[in-house]
């Protein structure tokens, strides 16, 4: 009774998890990229799909081709989820702030906050519109231009529709008013920093820092220094611990903004493998009413 109830209840669990996952994804993607990149997540799949493989092998009235398409069917999720979790925890993730009326770039912040990582192409914020439907609020269409060594493209993006180029995938994230710090310098020492906002920093004496918050109208930004709050204005010094830190600059937008997130296409494949190996096993149990 036990392996009756393992067998049926292990697939329904990954079913009801994959459900859950692509819910979220419609209505909270960034909750999503946190759901699929944890390691619980990663854990469940594979504690589940060991569970059922135990049925898979226990079970006796099945013959030699179907129990070898059940074992592949649920090697198939682990390798789907493992691709999944892989892909959500590539550091070639990340996030891109484009402004309004400038240059073309090719850098972004790292999914972790930590590094500045290089786009295989070169992106520009064209325009940024915004078109109505009854019975909906304003939808946001972002017109950029990307090149690379070879070729160039004008696209489109809006929420639901993503930006595929160079085997990355850019969506839109957020639409930022003018003021938002897109670069700020920071004097430590004798050492000079250039960050992004939200960027963390960690100092030779292990002091880690980032901008969180800032104030536009003030001239000012906020830091978290080893989980305290600091304000600081253009100009301003002050000694936090053994450091002396001056904000030598910040580069409010003056412009409207828009910040991306970054995909890494080019692990999909682990996923499409995995998923496609096990749709492909399914083929046995087509043309039979036999239970997986």
């Amino acid at each position: 009774m036990t392996k009756n109830y393992s067998k049926i209840f292990g697939p329904l669990l990954i079913l009801i998890a994959v459900l859950f996952i692509a819910i979220i994804s419609i209505v909270r993607p960034e909750k999503t990229q946190i759901i699929t990149g944890s390691v619980w997540f990663l854990v469940f799949g594979i504690i589940v799909t060991i569970r059922s493989l135990s049925v898979v092998f226990t079970v006796s009235n099945k013959s030699y081709i179907h129990k070898f398409a059940s074992i592949i069917i649920h090697l198939g999720i682990v390798i789907g989820l493992v691709g999944v979790y892989i892909n959500e925890r590539s550091h070639r993730n990340g996030y891109v702030f484009l402004k309004l009326s400038s240059t073309g770039k090719n850098l972004f912040l790292t999914k972790n906050l930590k590094a500045i990582d290089e786009l295989p192409f070169t992106i520009r914020l064209d325009s940024i519109t915004f078109q109505s439907t009854k019975g909906f609020q304003p939808a946001p269409y972002i017109w950029v231009y990307c090149s690379s060594d070879n070729q160039s493209m004008s696209s489109y993006l809006t929420y639901n529709h993503p930006l595929n180029y160079h085997k990355c995938q850019l969506l839109l994230s957020n639409i930022i008013e003018p003021g938002f710090p897109h670069t700020y310098e920071l004097t430590v020492g004798n050492e000079q920093y250039k960050l992004l906002h939200n960027q963390k920093l960690r100092l030779p004496d292990k002091t880690y820092l980032s901008s969180f918050a800032y104030d536009a109208d003030e001239n000012q930004i906020g830091l978290i220094i080893n989980n305290q709050e600091q304000w600081f204005q253009v100009g301003e010094t002050k000694q936090v611990a053994n450091n002396i830190l001056t904000i030598t600059s910040i580069d409010f937008a003056q412009n409207q903004g828009v910040i991306f997130f970054v995909k890494d296409m080019k692990l999909r494949l682990i996923i499409f493998t995995g998923f496609g190996v096990m749709l492909l096993s399914l083929i046995p149990f087509i043309f039979t009413r036999r239970v997986l």
